[in-house]
């Protein structure tokens, strides 16, 4: 996987990548995250949890497994091991916006800022995620909060979201976790082999 900034793309057969150290299990409240497609092919785009096992040489990424929720906009399904028909297709240039409210332990997309209905509920998790799988030659641009979103949820029955950056472990101070994020600290996992960032984010 070849990250730049907050760009990643996929050189081999399905990866997945997920970012460390948010405690989100923890919090209750909405969280949210937005994905900028840089091309329109296949990815998976969702959350895991700390039990997530992926397979890139079966294909088998976030969705496939009993620990994983994920939006395909290729084929238009919802996965969590099996699927289900969900949501639009997508195309290049689109932006999803994935949030979780860990109160009533539901998940949402949306697609271009229209809400494409509850995809998720009742699940449980140990130590939530935000995930993505890419085929190759697929790539996104993540923005888990360090910059403006393009397109923020609305509150839902009074309740504002949060930016996934500010769930991050450490340090518990929301902006510094921003300055962090910024920096790059969030670790990726693909596989079983964690990398990391080096080069410091920016938008571009």
């Amino acid at each position: 996987v070849q990250v730049v900034d907050n760009k990643v793309r996929a050189l081999t057969h399905f990866p997945s990548l997920k970012l460390a150290g948010t405690v989100m299990n923890y919090r209750s409240g909405r969280w949210f995250y937005e994905v900028s497609l840089l091309s329109d092919g296949l990815m998976q785009i969702g959350w895991a949890d700390a039990q997530f096992h992926c397979d890139p040489v079966c294909g088998q990424g976030v969705g496939d497994h009993v620990h994983s929720w994920a939006i395909d906009g290729l084929r238009v399904k919802k996965w969590s091991v099996s699927c289900e028909s969900y949501g639009k297709r997508w195309h290049l240039g689109d932006v999803v916006g994935v949030l979780v409210d860990m109160d009533l332990m539901e998940m949402r997309f949306y697609l271009n800022g229209e809400d494409l209905g509850s995809a998720f509920s009742s699940f449980k998790a140990v130590s939530l995620y935000p995930a993505i799988s890419l085929n190759v030659r697929q790539s996104a641009r993540v923005n888990f909060g360090q910059y403006k979103f393009i397109y923020p949820p609305h509150e839902a029955d009074g309740k504002r979201f949060r930016p996934v950056c500010e769930a991050l472990a450490t340090p518990a101070d929301s902006t510094q976790g921003s300055k962090k994020m910024a920096a790059g600290l969030p670790a990726l996992s693909t596989d079983s082999k964690e990398d990391g960032y080096d080069g410091p984010s920016g938008p571009t």
